[in-house]
């Protein structure tokens, strides 16, 4: 203590370690690559026994529409959040995703083997530690029909990693 003061080197000191170790964390991170975009055509082709009949109700992308690659992990836990986003989308109309395998590397995955209907709220997806690339997702464009009006409709997928903990996961 000087005149009654403590001395400024503790805290400092204190700050100097807090910035050293944010800067020597470096934090998971996810990589979304889209094959294409996931574009569904559908018309009188898609009717199931010719006209006056309705559509077929859902129209699957490829296995691997979207790979995910999760790096940077430092082999701790992680989940996968998902949400849509609306441009212009039709409530009636459901969109679902699926992984369909746990891609490569050595991390862990799992839940996400069953397609889960996506809302406009952050859900779990899938789960895991470690680092892994190319975790294929199919997504799914369901319960179509002609009782909907013909019109287009656009809405973006959203993923976001969550660091160190699975939230209810279950193992698919």
């Amino acid at each position: 203590m000087m005149n009654g003061r403590r001395s400024p080197r503790f805290f400092i000191l204190v700050l100097d370690l807090a910035a050293l170790a944010w800067l020597s964390y470096a934090a998971p991170t996810i990589a979304i690559i889209p094959k294409a975009t996931v574009a569904y055509t559908i018309g009188t082709s898609d009717l199931i026994a010719g006209a006056g009949s309705d559509l077929n109700s859902s129209y699957p992308s490829s296995s691997s529409a979207i790979q995910i690659t999760i790096t940077n992990t430092g082999n701790k836990a992680w989940t996968i959040n998902v949400h849509k986003n609306d441009t212009s989308w039709d409530s009636r109309l459901h969109l679902k995703i699926m992984r369909t395998s746990s891609g490569s590397g050595p991390g862990s995955v799992i839940g996400g083997m069953g397609y889960i209907q996506l809302t406009d709220n952050d859900q779990p997806f899938f789960a895991g530690s470690g680092d892994n690339a190319n975790i294929p997702v199919q997504v799914l464009l369901d319960n179509v029909s002609v009782q909907i009006p013909a019109s287009s409709g656009r809405t973006s997928i959203v993923f976001t990693i969550v660091d160190g903990v699975q939230i209810g996961i279950r193992a698919q």
